[in-house]
Formats: structure tokens, sequence, C-alpha cells
């Protein structure tokens, strides 16, 4: 494509494309004469990765072109990157929103009303009852957005991942999540002061939260490529 159909795209000027290009935050495009020049959907890609790094997560320039070198040095993918981005905006969580309808729900994150109905079931998506409607909670919306993300990436039962695999986790992150209630609770009682212990737990909910989130990663990162060593392998011996 043209730099006219590449600005019509991404909704970004000319003269920012070059800027982006000439900071190395862009690939240079394939020249196709002396004046005219080839992009391609990469060129689309990465211009929508700086933007929403850019003006969602205020990243400044300097930090964006480290986080693309990173990406390009590593195993990842855009994919893996933009993922990142959708799902861990933190102004997300400072400026969270609920949401006051089944319907707006549904439409934000491409559930199906049957699947809905199994995870409200199961206790993953948890909407409160105001009168006769649901409000659900910015988690219930960003667990509802992943699990659409999945969906729309091909993990589904379609592709042999089992339709109540999800329940299983959160049936062993409820019995975590018990534990550590717990262990807060006791381990504080008689030596906090009631006025600190809500602001206390809050402060705990938080950090535990950041601490699952990566080691959680780290150890099913590990177990995945483990498996998929010990499938090769099989396969290897047939």
């Amino acid at each position: 494509m043209r730099i006219k159909e590449l600005i019509e795209i991404t909704g970004v000027s000319r003269q920012t494309i070059h800027f982006y290009t000439r900071e190395g935050l862009l690939q240079r495009p394939k020249k196709t004469s002396p004046n005219q020049a080839e992009y391609s959907e990469a060129h689309v890609e990465r211009i929508k990765i700086i933007r929403q790094l850019h003006e969602q997560l205020c990243f400044p320039l300097e930090t964006i072109k480290k986080v693309l070198e990173e990406q390009e040095n590593s195993a990842g993918n855009s994919s893996v990157l933009k993922t990142k981005i959708e799902f861990l905006r933190p102004l997300d969580q400072l400026l969270a929103q609920d949401v006051h309808s089944e319907t707006t729900f549904l439409e934000l994150t491409g559930i199906s009303p049957e699947r809905l109905e199994d995870f409200e079931k199961w206790e993953i998506i948890t909407p409160k009852l105001v009168g006769d409607q649901k409000v659900y909670s910015h988690h219930d919306l960003t667990i509802g957005r992943v699990i659409g993300e999945m969906r729309r990436l091909g993990i589904s039962y379609e592709r042999g991942f089992r339709r109540d695999a999800i329940k299983e986790i959160r049936d062993m992150l409820h019995d975590i999540a018990a534990k550590v209630g717990k262990d807060f609770a006791y381990g504080t009682k008689d030596k906090v002061p009631p006025e600190q212990i809500h602001e206390l737990s809050e402060i705990y909910t938080e950090i535990v939260a950041v601490f699952f989130y990566h080691l959680s990663h780290r150890l099913v990162k590990e177990e995945v490529e483990r498996n998929l060593g010990i499938i090769r392998s099989e396969q290897g011996d047939q």
C-alpha cells in the first residue's frame, strides 16, 4: 500500500509516519521508485501498537522503542504484545466502570448468552443484581473480554480445549484464595489495629494479585513448553 492508504487506515499523519521511521520505531518501507514506497500490513500493526503504548499507557517514545526492540529480540510475537497491552492497562483498574446490562456485556466481550450462563453458574463471572438488572464489575468485564479473545484466537473446544477447563482453573484458584484470605485474617488478628486493617487488606490484595500473575505466568509458560517437548519427543519416536 502507498503512504496515502496507510494514513487513511491508521489515522496517523504523513509527518508522524516519517518521524516514526526516522526514530527507528517503524521499519523502513520498500522503495519501489525514487519517489514511491510500499508499506505493508506489518506497518499498520506496528503503528497501532505504537499508538496504544503512547496514548493508552502514556509511554514515552524512547520507552516504546525499547519495548518494540525487546519484542523483536524475544520469542514472542505481535499478538502477544497486543494482548498484554489490551488486558494489562493500569488505567482500566484506576478508572474502572461497571456495566449495567447483560446485553452490553455480551457485546463488549463477544461471549454467547449460553456460555455466559455457564460462566455465571461456575462463578467465573459474578454480576450483582440491582433491582431486576445485572451489574458487571470491571473484573467481570476483563475476564469476559479475555475469554472472548481466547475464542477469537482459536483457544476453544472446537480446537480440542475442554469446555470445563476454565471451571477447573477457577476452582483451583478459589482454593488458593481461600487459604490466602484465611492466612491474612488470622495472621493479623490482634496484631493490627482495627482502623488499619481495611487499608492493609486492600494493599495485601493488590500485592498478592501481582504475585499470582507473575508466578502463574512463569509456571504456565514452563509447563506448556515442557509438555510440548514431551509431545515432540513422542512424535519423534513414532
